[in-house]
């Protein structure tokens, strides 16, 4: 067994990520591979995507493959403890870690850890799907959105891309506001005209290609096409009501009401950031006894697969203040080398 050694993983549904790292706060090595979300590919695909970035990271590192003092994994698609033994059974064939030294978490946990370096906070998750999470310093913890793409995820790639589909049809009908949306949709998602797109949201796989949809709804935006700029100010309000409902449900504990904002939607910036803002403080003016101040936007301190590193750390007995500075460090200088 590799002493002082730890592993976190963030098993995504599009990518699985492993660091391999010191319980002294430095990365050895770095693996990916393909997504791992148990509700895609079964228990089986979860195995074989932490397998591969396991691999991976030990690659880079150098070393040979073999168990750790404690390993610490995010993964998709996994809420209940059900899910969470079905996991769990799966990857006990790779000996990553002692048995009672592997923990397994919901891809928020790590992405919240990550993102406030093991402190309180929330984290604000807008991707193809969307969620926040939030934990208090006392531990208490809450969640709001994250029901799939039928249900919910409001303000995702996926509500942004289905909400241009619906603004595209429309205004082709002649029932709504002409829009950029009504060339830039049917083109994006590879159909000839605004009747192929039916072939895609009602057809298998749908959400992937839909949100796709969600940089063109962006970019329309952020050029001015009034009907794109309503579709991101309603998916503003909708991640705005999730971060409401966390800070209501730790009773405005969550590290002075902090936010870090994740996943693809969020890079484009202001166009986004700056509805999402002001729906915040309007919000949170409005807020019940008991949810004081505002809400402060931040950036994550460390990305989800090192917030996975740091609960690995916690399992050997290490507390992430200890090593939370020296993967940051880290962190930062792997991102320089690799720009």
């Amino acid at each position: 067994m590799h002493d002082r050694l730890v592993l976190g993983v963030d098993c995504g549904g599009t990518r699985t990520r492993a660091a391999l790292a010191t319980l002294g706060g430095r990365v050895l090595g770095v693996g990916e591979a393909g997504g791992g979300n148990p509700r895609d590919g079964g228990e089986a695909g979860t195995r074989d995507a932490v397998a591969g970035a396991v691999e991976g990271a030990f690659g880079e590192s150098g070393l040979r493959r073999g168990p750790v003092v404690a390993a610490a994994l995010g993964i998709a698609g996994v809420a209940t403890d059900g899910e969470r033994g079905a996991v769990r059974a799966a990857l006990d064939p790779l000996s990553l870690a002692p048995a009672g030294s592997v923990r397994i978490e919901h891809d928020l946990r790590i992405a919240q850890a990550g993102a406030f370096g093991g402190g309180p906070g929330m984290v604000l998750i807008a991707g193809t799907g969307s969620c926040c999470y939030g934990r208090a310093a006392d531990g208490r913890e809450w969640r709001a959105g994250g029901w799939g793409g039928r249900l919910d995820d409001g303000g995702s790639a996926t509500a942004l891309g289905l909400a241009a589909v619906r603004a595209a049809i429309r205004a082709g009908d002649g029932r709504g506001p002409a829009t950029v949306l009504g060339e830039r949709v049917p083109r994006t998602l590879g159909v000839g005209d605004l009747r192929g797109v039916l072939r895609v949201v009602e057809g298998v796989g749908y959400r992937g290609r839909v949100a796709n949809l969600g940089p063109v709804v962006t970019e329309a935006a952020r050029e001015g096409d009034a009907v794109a700029v309503a579709i991101v100010e309603a998916g503003a309000a909708e991640l705005a009501d999730m971060v409401a409902a966390v800070a209501r449900g730790l009773g405005g504990g969550a590290g002075g009401l902090s936010v870090a904002c994740l996943g693809g939607v969020f890079r484009a910036g202001e166009v986004v950031l700056g509805p999402l803002r002001v729906r915040l403080e309007g919000l949170l003016e409005r807020a019940p006894e008991g949810l004081v101040g505002g809400c402060v936007v931040v950036e994550a301190s460390l990305p989800a697969v090192l917030g996975a590193v740091l609960l690995a750390a916690e399992v050997a007995g290490v507390g992430p203040g200890e090593l939370g500075a020296g993967l940051a460090s880290e962190w930062a200088t792997r991102r320089v080398q690799n720009s």
